[in-house]
Formats: C-alpha cells, sequence, structure tokens
C-alpha cells in the first residue's frame, strides 16, 4: 500500500484528479443550490396550500354563524320543545355534512336537542363557546376538540336564543367536522408521501391527511409543528423530521376562526425526497459527464507515464535493486542522453563504482566490530547470570540517584518489582520501607547518613515488622564508570532474621535462666534442705515430695517451651508449608485435648473448608495452646466453643470461653513472652507464660494473623 502511494504513475493520476476537483466542487454547489431552490419553491408552495384551507376555514365559520342566526330564530327552537327541535334538526343535518352535530343547549348548558342522541351528555358549561355566547349574547367560536357525541375533531360554535328582555334562554351549537380538511388535501393533489394536518399549541393532532383514524386526538409534542412553535412564530416554513422519522419540507399556519388567538394550526409537509428529485437527477447526470471526461483523462495518464517515464525508471530500479542486493558491478547504461533521467542514471553508475571500491574496506571494519560486540555480550550475559543469582540482593542507582539495577533477590526481601526500580529514585524504595519497618522515622535518615559516607562504606540495618518479621542489613559502596566521572551507589541487601533473632534468643535465655527460673529450682533446692536437715514424719516427707514434683514439672514445661521457641526462632520458621485441611487439623486438636467433665466442647464449624497452605502439626500445636488456656481459665460448667467461616478471602477460626475476661490494657501484650495478666484469680493457674507467645510465632510464619477479643 506504502509503494502504490509512492508511485510515480498514481502521483500523476493524483494530479489529474486536483484538476478536476474544482469542477467538480462547481458541480456540487450548482447541485446544492438547485436543491435550495427546489426546497424554496415547495416551502412556498407549502404555505399558499396552507393559508388556502386557513381561508376556507374563515369562510365555513361565516356560513355557520349565518346557519345558527337563522336556526335560533324558528319557532321549534325557541318554544323549547324537544320534539320538534330534534326532529328539525334531524332533518336539517344531512343536508350539512360539515358539521359533525347541530343541537341546542339550555342556559344551564345541558343539551335540549340534538342531531345526534345526546342522552347522558354532560353540560357544556365548560366549553368556551358556550361560556362566550352567554357572556357576548352574540356568535361565538371556542375550541377545536374531540366531540363527545361524534368522537370526531370539531371546530365548536354558538349562537344564544334571547328572550323579549335580551336573557340568554338556550345557545344554538354547530360543531364543525375538521374532516373537510381530508376533502381539500385530495382536492389539492398532493405529492404522494405528503400530509395536511391540524394541531393545536400542545401539538396534539386534531385533523390530519391521510390516515385520520390512526392520528387523530393523539399528543405529538415531538412533531414538526410542536418544534416549529417552539421558536415563537406563529407561520413559517422549515425542515426537519417529525414522529415518523421522515425528512420533510414544511409550512405552518395559523387554522382561519375567530378569536383563536393563534391556537390551532395547519401545516403542509411534504418529504425531501420528493421535493429534491428532480435536483439530484441534475445533480447525479452532471457528476456522471464530468466523471467520465475525468476517466478518459485518468487513462490517458496511465498509459502516457509509462511510455515517456516508467519503463526508463523500471531500468533505473533494477539496477538499484542489484546494487542493494550486493551486486557492485550493476550499472543502468542510460547516460548517453541529455534528459534529466539520464543524467540521474550517470549519477547512479559513479555511485556504484564507489561502492565497489569500499566494499571490502568496509568488510574488513565490519569483522572486526563484530568480533569486539561478541565478546561484550559474553561478558554482559556472565555478569549478569553472576549477579542475578547472588545470595544477597543487589542494586545499582547512577550519581543522581536514581536505580540503573535491581536483581530479584533485593526486590523479595524489600517486597519489590525489579522493574519498579529501574529509572526510579532509590530513596523512593527506601520510603515505601516505612510502612512496614519497626522505626519507621529512622528509615531515610539512615539511608542519608549512609549516602553522606559513601566512601567510607557505610552500612546501616532496618527492622521490618511483617508479617513475617525481617531484618535487613544495607552494605553500600561507590560505583564509578570512569575516573573522571561521579560514582554511582552500589547497595548489598542482606537478610540477617535468623541471626538477630539467635542473638535476641540467647539473651531471652540467659534473662530467662536468671529469673523465670529461679523461682521452680529455689522451691527445689529449699525442700530439698528441708528433708536433708529435717527429720519429718512421712506424711510431711510426701508434702515436700510433692511439691518438688510439681516444681520440676513445671520446670520441665518452661524449659520445653523456651526449646521449642529458640528452635522455631533460630532456624527461621521453617515451616513445611503444604495444602492443608484446616477442618481436620481443628478436629484433630480437639481429640488429642480431649473430653472432660467439667467443660463443655462445642464445635462449630463449616461441613468444608477450603484447602489452606500450612503447616499441620504446627497448625494443630496452635489450636491445642488455646484449648489449654480456655479449660485452664474457665469455670467448671463452662462451655469452650471453636467455630469457624471464611471472611474476605481467609478462613477466621474463633476459640471463645466463659472465662475470666481479660482487663482492656492487657490485650496489646497478651503474646508477648513470659506476660501474665496480673490478676490474684490468674496467679493461682499455673503456667510458663510462654503458649500464646508460642502461638503467635507459628501463625505469624503462616502469614496470618492472631489476636484476642475480651
Amino acid at each position: 500500500m506504502r509503494a502504490l502511494l509512492a508511485s510515480l504513475r498514481l502521483r500523476l493520476i493524483v494530479l489529474v484528479v486536483l484538476a478536476a476537483v474544482p469542477a467538480f466542487g462547481l458541480v456540487f454547489y450548482s447541485g446544492l443550490e438547485q436543491r435550495r431552490a427546489a426546497a424554496t419553491n415547495a416551502q412556498t408552495d407549502a404555505l399558499r396550500l396552507a393559508r388556502l384551507a386557513s381561508s376556507e376555514q374563515q369562510q365555513l365559520i361565516k356560513d355557520t354563524r349565518q346557519l345558527l342566526v337563522l336556526l335560533s330564530r324558528l319557532p321549534q327552537v325557541r318554544d323549547g320543545d324537544p320534539t320538534a327541535c330534534n326532529a328539525l334538526l334531524g332533518q336539517i343535518k344531512p343536508s350539512y355534512t360539515q358539521y359533525t352535530n347541530l343541537a341546542v343547549l339550555s342556559a344551564d348548558g345541558y343539551i335540549r336537542c340534538s342531531a345526534l342522541p345526546a342522552d347522558g351528555a354532560a353540560a357544556a358549561t365548560d366549553r368556551r363557546f358556550f361560556r362566550r355566547a352567554v357572556e357576548t349574547r352574540d356568535f361565538a367560536v371556542g375550541d377545536y376538540a374531540i366531540g363527545r357525541l361524534s368522537g370526531k375533531a370539531t371546530l365548536q360554535t354558538g349562537y344564544p336564543v334571547l328572550d323579549e328582555n335580551g336573557n340568554v334562554e338556550a345557545v344554538v351549537h354547530a360543531g364543525i367536522d375538521l374532516t373537510w380538511l381530508s376533502r381539500f388535501a385530495e382536492a389539492a393533489h398532493l405529492p404522494e408521501g405528503s400530509r395536511l394536518s391540524v394541531n393545536d399549541k400542545t401539538g396534539r393532532i386534531l385533523a390530519r391527511y391521510p390516515n385520520p383514524q390512526d392520528w387523530v386526538g393523539r399528543p405529538s409534542p415531538g412533531g414538526l409543528i410542536a418544534q416549529a412553535l417552539r421558536t415563537g412564530q406563529h407561520e413559517g416554513v422549515g425542515e426537519g423530521t417529525g414522529t415518523e422519522g421522515v425528512p420533510r419540507l414544511f409550512a405552518y399556519t395559523p387554522l382561519g376562526g375567530f378569536g383563536q388567538d393563534h391556537e390551532v394550526y395547519i401545516s403542509v409537509a411534504i418529504p425531501t425526497s420528493l421535493a429534491y428529485a428532480e435536483a439530484d437527477w441534475i445533480l447525479q447526470r452532471n457528476l456522471t459527464g464530468l466523471g467520465v471526461v475525468v476517466l478518459l483523462a485518468l487513462v490517458a495518464a496511465w498509459f502516457g507515464s509509462d511510455l515517456f517515464i516508467l519503463r526508463r525508471l523500471r531500468v533505473l530500479v533494477t539496477a538499484s535493486r542489484r546494487l542493494a542486493a550486493g551486486d557492485l558491478t550493476a550499472r543502468t547504461g542510460l547516460g548517453s542522453g541529455h534528459s534529466e533521467l539520464n543524467e540521474l542514471a550517470r549519477a547512479f553508475d559513479d555511485l556504484a563504482g564507489s561502492l565497489q571500491e569500499q566494499h571490502l574496506d568496509r568488510l574488513r571494519y565490519d569483522e572486526e566490530r563484530t568480533r569486539l560486540l561478541e565478546a561484550i555480550e559474553r561478558e554482559r550475559n556472565t555478569l549478569a547470570g553472576i549477579m542475578a543469582s547472588m545470595s544477597q540482593g543487589l542494586m545499582l542507582a547512577d550519581p543522581s540517584g536514581n536505580g540503573r539495577y535491581c536483581n530479584y533477590r533485593a526486590a523479595s526481601l524489600m517486597g519489590l518489582h525489579p522493574d519498579s526500580v529501574l529509572n526510579a529514585p532509590v530513596e523512593d524504595c527506601f520510603d515505601r520501607l516505612r510502612e512496614y519497618a519497626v522505626d519507621a522515622d529512622n528509615v531515610l535518615p539512615a539511608w542519608r547518613r549512609a549516602l553522606d559516607l559513601l566512601s567510607e562504606r557505610p552500612s546501616f540495618e532496618l527492622g521490618l515488622a511483617g508479617p513475617p518479621r525481617r531484618d535487613l542489613l544495607f552494605d553500600l559502596f561507590p560505583v564509578a564508570e570512569s575516573r573522571e566521572a561521579e560514582p554511582g551507589v552500589g547497595i548489598l541487601v542482606r537478610e540477617v532474621t535468623a541471626e538477630r533473632d539467635l542473638e535476641r534468643t540467647k539473651d531471652e535465655l540467659v534473662s530467662v535462666v536468671s529469673h523465670e527460673l529461679r523461682t521452680p529450682l529455689a522451691a527445689l533446692v529449699g525442700f530439698a534442705e528441708l528433708l536433708l536437715t529435717r527429720d519429718l514424719e512421712r506424711l510431711e516427707r510426701k508434702e515436700c515430695l510433692a511439691i518438688m514434683v510439681q516444681e520440676g514439672q513445671r520446670l520441665t514445661a518452661l524449659i520445653n517451651d523456651l526449646l521449642d521457641l529458640q528452635q522455631m526462632g533460630a532456624a527461621g520458621q521453617q515451616l513445611a508449608l503444604e495444602p492443608t485441611d484446616l477442618r481436620e487439623v481443628i478436629v484433630s486438636a480437639t481429640a488429642v485435648a480431649g473430653l472432660e467433665e467439667q467443660h463443655i466442647l462445642t464445635l462449630d464449624l463449616p461441613a468444608e473448608i477450603p484447602p489452606v497452605r500450612g503447616d499441620a502439626p504446627r497448625l494443630q500445636q496452635v489450636f491445642g495452646n488455646l484449648l489449654a488456656n480456655a479449660r485452664k481459665y474457665s469455670p467448671a460448667g463452662g462451655e469452650i466453643r471453636v467455630s469457624a467461616q471464611l471472611a474476605g478471602g481467609v478462613v477466621e477460626v474463633v476459640v471463645a470461653d466463659q472465662g475470666l475476661g481479660i482487663p482492656l490494657e492487657s490485650l496489646p501484650r497478651l503474646f508477648d513472652k513470659f506476660y501474665r495478666v496480673d490478676n490474684s484469680d490468674r496467679r493461682t493457674i499455673k503456667g510458663t507464660g510462654l503458649g500464646l507467645a508460642i502461638c503467635r510465632k507459628i501463625v505469624d510464619g503462616h502469614g496470618g494473623r492472631i489476636w484476642a477479643e475480651s
């Protein structure tokens, strides 16, 4: 496609087309003017027809006045005899087909007599023609409406019948049938698809040609007349699409009638397809003729360009392709003439000779360059493999502090994606660590202090709260691309969690040995000395030995918990995570805990719990510790309930008891090592103070969360 657009032949054709564009533009402009003239003529004819219909309506109203004046003077109407009056109106009505009904209304608005049956008809006091006839004591024209008796679109009129004193004793009424407009439209021979309609100012259709039965009485707020009346003009022409979805040219004017105040309008609409038909045909004919002329010019340009230009260009292109394919002996053989193409061919031949001379030099240069690039690529791949497989994390930053490299180990330790470090300030990476840091306020100051001492290869440590908790050591060193350039920054990231946990565990163990183990050892030594120094009775010796056994068991439990806690810390929480049936683990933990008569153990578990990644023995140890605590601190007869539920994509297990309760201020420290709530009721219950700390270690190692509520 791109080659076709760039061809010389196509460009010559484009020039011919461009030369024809003004002619096409003139034809289109002429066509638009003809369409505009056709629209003006059609709208003028439509407006003339609408005005003629309005004049016909004016004359019909005058004839109606004469008829009603005549009827008001007849004795059958004035005497008030309904039978004679009905007979009279029934005889007259067939001769006046332009009326929907003839009737005489009493002074209170009810029908006294009518040409149509009027049983149960409502009073006409609400009708405008009746009120005006009574008020003015003269001929009155009311609103266009749907007749109550005839059911047709009607212009209602009335004339008062006065007694000797000038009082209104009745009103003679005639309803002018608007269907005369259909006959008027048929006589006017409107084009096929045209319509003539009468609408009130709200857009409701009172009469329509053709198909009046489908439209009369329907509201049409989106019709052409309703749209035109919103402009505030009571007469005019326009173009638009009405409720039928057919584009039309239309004209409208107020329908003639006394005292109508421009409330009813008659419109004539002609489809644009008919109005523009002749103009469109002329435009099509002119375009066809011009198209034939342009086509002949295009054919001449097509074959003439090949004869005089393209053949020589193909020779030049063939030689160029041979040269591009590596044939440096390619020549055009067109250099003997004096035309512009001959000069171009001679320049090409000279270029080919020059390239042939330089070809050998370039081959030698390319061979040397390829060898050097291959060596550099091998070294680069080797270095990248070494850096990616390092057990330590590595990050590199340019002198401006933006990241240039980050291996997967460093990204994993810092909770980042390697790509997020590239071309981003490294300080932003440390700023993100503040969210998880134990000492958030010290993260950025530590980084900046290390940068200031970069030449001394500084290091600093950060503790991350987790889960799981981690300790990271950052070693900084300068990285210079050249002696003159400002050095960048290299950062080695190493996890020292196991070393720090071991140090903390050793410190805690020393503290426990010096504090927590002192009490049971003191009791053992004290009672042992008592047995050695005194000659006690058998029962007293038995009591001393029982206390020594109890303290020894307490000491054993304390040492086991300490060793368990130390093992988890020193081994870095080496959990065997695999898909685990948590429901089976909970049931197994309750079975190992055993049944007892003092407490009621209730399991409230779903029928199915999705598998979780966990270490089943460690999880069973957690639930066992929680059940043991619940039994120790629950009163006899209390219920211990173990329940589980899915909450937000995780499984939440609850061990609830009816124990003593925990003070609010003690809840944050409940899972600390050796912490026990300071309460006399609890001090009587034996424990090491390490069970809940072990539970937290295990749960943290699973990436979960454990807490207490009271």
